[in-house]
């Protein structure tokens, strides 16, 4: 969604996935899960 975001409107976008504008932008400022932490590669 986030390269969606270029070419498409975010309400656009919203609609045709389903989701909630409040909900994606709570998405994407929420911190990665302990899970996604663990398995991400380390840098």
């Amino acid at each position: 969604m986030r390269t969606l975001r270029l070419q498409y409107p975010l309400r656009l976008l919203c609609r045709v996935l389903d989701v909630s504008r409040s909900g994606y932008y709570a998405w994407q400022h929420r911190r990665p899960s302990k899970r996604a932490r663990v398995s991400a590669p380390m840098l």
